[in-house]
């Protein structure tokens, strides 16, 4: 699929449905891959020119190796920015905080271990749901969090 511009998605979005057992809900994924391509945070990331997708992360937390992929990891002029999609249509400010409390130790851990093993200053973690975009505050917290819950 072209990023830039969604060509092939729904050819991409078929094969996937049929190889994860649900080919019936081909029209879903297009739907929501769709949404993440005309939001503000991917369309940032295309802008940037300097854009990955998938990409692993590994860093060692003390005596802990904290891993991960980062669906979409874009750099701008301030830093790296982590992208994580969600598929969970949240609507109300409760359902949102909610889950952010484990979304912000996931967005935490992510960002502190790019940050340890590029030595880059990660400066934004989004999660990307279908109807919104919610970014990590005091994302500085969350690593912290991140870490100590890593050796914990």
């Amino acid at each position: 699929m072209h990023f830039e511009t969604g060509q092939g998605l729904e050819e991409i979005s078929r094969a996937q449905a049929a190889a994860e057992g649900m080919s019936s809900r081909w029209k879903e994924i297009v739907d929501l891959a769709q949404r993440a391509l005309k939001s503000d945070i991917v369309r940032r990331a295309v802008a940037s020119g300097r854009y990955y997708r998938e990409v692993f992360v590994s860093a060692p937390v003390e005596d802990v190796l904290v891993e991960g992929f980062i669906d979409l990891l874009f750099e701008d002029d301030a830093g790296l920015v982590i992208v994580d999609y969600k598929t969970d249509a949240l609507t109300s400010h409760e359902e949102i905080q909610k889950s952010m409390a484990s979304y912000r130790l996931q967005g935490g851990a992510y960002a502190l271990a790019l940050k340890k093993s590029s030595g880059r200053p990660v400066t934004e973690a989004v999660f990307l749901q279908p109807q919104q975009e919610v970014a990590i505050e005091d994302l500085e917290g969350a690593m912290a969090d991140a870490g100590r819950a890593a050796v914990a």
